[in-house]
């Protein structure tokens, strides 16, 4: 405990001057040495001056290991994805946020707000905290330093710096205590799977996420189990291990079921949709699909990226018409004709009505440049594919030419 703060607080809240509390005890630079901790003292002069205050030190240990615990609490809110309980716990803990300014929790504090408000996407709070945060990480802890770097690889993670989130991710692995770090920051190994799969280090990723599956099943977070299971299952999907994916997205939709939790029901039904989508199976992706769809609010993104591939799997079947009706009266619905859903269901829509040079001439004009607005590179490379062999048709090889190359180089990235 730090005394000198303990007693520069409640010096403060009294109004008193240093003059005023030392007076018979000490002299004034004593004092001011202690309250700044740059000076060794008898704990029986800390008595005396907490005596004058009259504050008990037992009592000022007792509140302290409360707030202690309620910083621990909102951690572990977070960590298990209750962000009612942990938005509870810091209405409650903000109460004293001017006394823990005094304790050696502050940086605890205002680390684990950060975190909340980060997962919580509350970015103009998070941007507040770590300016703040930035100046003083010279001060903190072994481990608070190592969830300093955590706070900001997730930020930069939902920044989408995905190179950068994972040099701060290894920066936690460099502590001397990363360890103890991670056995603290049970999401760890977690974001480690899912950077990696952002990365397209399958691997890794898979790798990571039995790691991040051993330390959620010892802590009996359950909810977390389900989302490690969903992204171990589309790794293996991408490794080509369908029949696992398989077995294991069926035991995580079963389960979501028994948790009441819909929105894991929804991306296991999600990702059944694209497994059998991988095996050629379009109806039985459909299927899944519009089960999904059930689960989510109509036109959010969740709902336009499902209604896209069902479109793609009727165009797919050659139930044109189907698809055609369905991409049209989704347009109609969507209020916002300049994002990339738009454009995606739009691209469908010209597909599926068989008007070839149209089509082509949008994905030319108004799609390629929109994906390459948005980094979607996998997009990029299929459209400019699909357009290659279009110019190739027409006999355009040098602009087709140039389309494949650049297919090459985003390849190699």
């Amino acid at each position: 405990m730090n005394y000198g703060k303990m007693i520069y607080y409640h010096r403060k809240q009294k109004g008193w001057s240093q003059a005023q509390l030392c007076k018979d005890i000490c002299s004034v630079t004593h004092l001011s040495k202690i309250e700044n901790g740059s000076k060794e003292v008898h704990f029986d002069l800390i008595e005396e001056l907490l005596q004058k205050l009259n504050v008990s030190i037992e009592l000022e240990e007792e509140k302290l290991e409360e707030l202690k615990i309620i910083i621990e609490d909102i951690a572990d809110s977070i960590q298990r994805k209750n962000y009612t309980l942990g938005r509870q716990l810091l209405r409650t803990i903000e109460k004293y946020s001017t006394y823990l300014k005094h304790t050696e929790y502050v940086f605890l504090y205002g680390l684990t707000k950060a975190w909340f408000y980060i997962q919580t996407e509350n970015f103009k709070m998070v941007d507040k905290l770590l300016e703040k945060l930035e100046k003083l990480n010279k001060k903190f802890s072994q481990y608070e330093r190592c969830l300093y770097y955590f706070i900001i690889a997730l930020y930069r993670f939902h920044q989408n710096s995905i190179y950068e989130a994972w040099d701060y991710l290894e920066k936690i692995s460099e502590c001397k205590d990363s360890q103890i770090s991670n056995e603290k920051l049970t999401e760890y190994y977690f974001y480690r799977a899912l950077i990696s799969a952002q990365l397209k280090r399958n691997g890794l990723s898979i790798h990571y996420s039995y790691k991040a599956l051993s330390v959620f099943e010892k802590q009996h977070n359950f909810k977390r189990i389900l989302d490690t299971e969903i992204l171990l299952a589309i790794e293996l999907i991408k490794t080509g291990d369908l029949k696992r994916s398989e077995s294991l997205l069926h035991s995580v939709y079963k389960n979501a079921i028994l948790f009441k939790d819909k929105i894991i029901q929804k991306s296991a039904l999600h990702n059944l949709g694209y497994l059998y989508f991988q095996k050629n199976e379009f109806e039985m992706a459909n299927e899944y699909y519009f089960k999904a769809l059930k689960l989510v609010e109509k036109n959010s993104s969740s709902y336009l990226s499902l209604i896209t591939n069902i479109i793609q799997n009727l165009i797919f079947l050659g139930e044109l018409v189907e698809a055609k009706e369905l991409s049209r009266a989704t347009l109609t619905e969507m209020t916002n004709n300049d994002n990339s859903e738009y454009i995606k269901i739009y691209c469908l829509y010209l597909e599926s009505c068989g008007d070839e040079n149209e089509y082509m001439n949008y994905l030319d004009k108004v799609v390629i440049p929109r994906m390459i607005l948005d980094n979607n590179f996998k997009k990029i490379i299929e459209y400019k594919e699909r357009l290659a062999k279009y110019l190739i048709n027409i006999g355009s090889f040098e602009e087709a030419t140039m389309h494949l190359l650049d297919c090459n180089l985003l390849m190699k990235q």
